[in-house]
């Protein structure tokens, strides 16, 4: 590529760096030059002074060699040396004429000095005083001239100064100009184009795959533009393909909805309706992009929420949590929130459905009614059997046999199991129908333990089965129904009871932790098996195995319900063969005292 990107590049940062180099070339020619130029001064100034201070000390030699009168061989000898350096000074200083007025001067010493030598040259030395004088002053002259120009050349100096300065001034105003020149180049071949390139990825970013670049050069930058054409030209292929799938798609999810008989929406993590279904939209009035929070005053918003927050489904815990609409008659709906996770765990949405359960809710009450009905009309008669049974054991009408006593032992038993299943049948009643209410007053959580634990010591010794319990220090009073936890103890206690063997041990556990109340029951029983440990606080369910004396299933049930009406969790823990744990959690503080009613559903 001839003029390609790097070309233009090293063509503008290659002018500067010549431009650089060649500042740099002349800075140090200047530099040498001005030294060059004081170096001679100096060297040539001072050589001359040198020659005219020893042209002065041969004349003041030959002067004091000639003031005797008679001379002998050494004075000769001192007479012809000092001739002979002062020829020698005077040629070399005529060699070395670097002065303006030098040289006339020079030729004038000169003159003087053959006057002056040939008086010195005869048999008889003769100095002539005039002449003397004016060759000692002339070589003083010489020494002044170039003492003068060694003062000068300061001057000379600077002009070399200036002209460097002017030189230097000049390149840096070209080289100025020539980076202006090139940030103008380079603006409009570089910079502009990736301006332009960058101005089209945003309008990609935002959504606009119409975007064209337009091509200027042939450089890189060219090939990147229509890269980048490309690449917006296979993105709006995709867009329009992915547009008619994801049509199809939610068309035939729409259908699929449509044909549900349950009300199903599709909503956004911020809880806006982005698909629903037509039982949805008739019966809940809701249309897409609607929020959730005038929808069933808000509960379908806080599950949806919920599910965004934990990521997991939100469920009812009974049928009580169902929505009543009035749609041509009375229906119920009971709501369920199915996050829609991605592949990182984010929630990308959630899964509203709505099931119909009137009829179930219908027949539930129809259970509920009957269930109270037979639980009430087998209560009179029971308790006209108990009492005939304990009369039958009454000496007064007559001794019985021993087998007639068994017999009658026997009812009086059955009668009793049979009394305590009809009481929990109508406890259930009550707890459906919201009657049962509870009479809250301020107890000691380790009173009531202790309570507990008195009235079935008893049968624990009576079995073999050691009752322990340790409640910590200080427990704060708390506002509870003590009849209902009461009821709520003896259960948990009851359980342990019938399930751990001869010489086990059971332990009640009571302690403050994080502002509830925390009671633990805990055995050496049999324990209960994995797969059935989720289903035993369901109502009629008893664990596989178990004898047909134990009741019918509905005591944890009730305990779960009691707890929960306390605004309270109880959770179980079970190994099998090794024991089972219990354990409640009710609030200590006043200001979560629950609600002073019972009711509950089906679970």
């Amino acid at each position: 590529m001839l003029h390609g990107l790097r070309f233009k590049l090293a063509a503008g940062f290659g002018a500067l760096l010549a431009l650089l180099l060649a500042t740099g070339v002349v800075s140090l020619v200047l530099l040498s030059r001005n030294a060059s130029v004081l170096d001679r001064i100096l060297r040539e100034n001072f050589d001359s002074v040198g020659y005219g201070q020893r042209m002065k000390d041969r004349l003041d030699e030959i002067e004091l060699v000639l003031r005797p009168e008679t001379l002998d061989s050494a004075s000769q000898k001192r007479l012809v040396e000092a001739r002979s350096g002062f020829g020698a000074e005077l040629r070399n200083e005529t060699a070395n004429i670097n002065v303006p007025g030098e040289k006339e001067l020079v030729d004038t010493l000169t003159g003087a000095w053959h006057s002056l030598d040939a008086g010195l040259a005869r048999p008889v030395p003769a100095l002539d005083p005039a002449t003397f004088a004016r060759a000692l002053r002339l070589s003083q002259r010489v020494i002044d001239l170039n003492l003068g120009n060694i003062l000068s050349a300061d001057g000379q100096v600077k002009t070399s100064h200036h002209e460097a300065r002017a030189v230097l001034l000049l390149l840096l105003a070209g080289g100025t100009a020539l980076s202006l020149v090139w940030a103008a180049w380079a603006s409009r071949w570089i910079v502009r184009p990736i301006h332009g390139l960058t101005n089209s990825v945003r309008e990609v970013g935002k959504g606009n795959l119409d975007m064209v670049v337009a091509v200027h050069s042939r450089d890189e930058l060219g090939e990147l533009a229509e890269a980048f054409n490309s690449m917006a030209k296979r993105l709006r292929e995709y867009r329009d393909s992915d547009r008619q799938r994801l049509l199809r798609v939610h068309r035939t999810t729409q259908m699929a909805v449509d044909s549900l008989p349950d009300a199903v929406m599709v909503v956004t993590p911020q809880a806006r309706v982005e698909l629903a279904n037509g039982a949805a939209r008739r019966i809940f009035g809701v249309a897409e992009l609607d929020g959730l929070s005038k929808v069933a005053g808000g509960v379908l918003e806080e599950m949806v929420l919920e599910a965004v927050r934990t990521g997991q489904p939100v469920e009812p815990r009974s049928y009580a949590s169902a929505i009543q609409v009035f749609d041509g008659g009375e229906k119920f709906f009971l709501p369920k929130a199915l996050p829609i996770l991605e592949s990182t765990g984010i929630v990308a949405g959630v899964t509203v459905v709505l099931a119909d359960i009137t009829q179930m809710r219908r027949l539930e009450e129809i259970r509920t009614g009957a269930l109270s009905v037979v639980s009430h009309e087998l209560r009179t008669p029971l308790t006209s059997l108990r009492m005939s049974a304990h009369l039958l054991l009454d000496d007064r009408l007559g001794d019985l046999s021993s087998s007639q006593v068994d017999l009658v032992s026997t009812v009086i038993e059955e009668g009793s199991r049979l009394q305590r299943i009809v009481d929990e049948l109508l406890d259930i009643a009550r707890l459906d129908a919201g009657r049962t209410r509870m009479a809250l007053s301020s107890h000691d959580p380790e009173e009531m333990v202790q309570h507990a634990i008195a009235e079935w010591e008893g049968a624990y010794r009576e079995k073999g089965v050691r009752l322990e319990s340790h409640c910590a220090p200080d427990l704060p009073r708390m506002e509870v129904d003590s009849v209902r936890v009461a009821h709520v103890f003896s259960n948990l206690l009851s359980n342990a009871l019938r399930y751990t063997p001869k010489a086990g041990t059971v332990r009640i556990d009571a302690r403050s932790e994080s502002g509830n109340l925390v009671v633990e029951v805990s055995d050496t029983g049999e324990g209960i098996a994995p797969d059935q440990i989720s289903h035993v606080f369901e109502r009629f369910y008893r664990v596989p195995g178990q004898a047909t004396d134990t009741g019918v299933g509905l005591g944890l049930s009730i305990v779960r319900e009691i707890v929960q009406a306390h605004g309270g969790e109880i959770g179980v823990q079970s190994t099998l063969g090794a024991g089972t744990k219990f354990r409640i959690t009710l609030p200590l503080d006043k200001s979560a005292t629950p609600t002073s009613t019972l009711s509950g559903g089906v679970s």
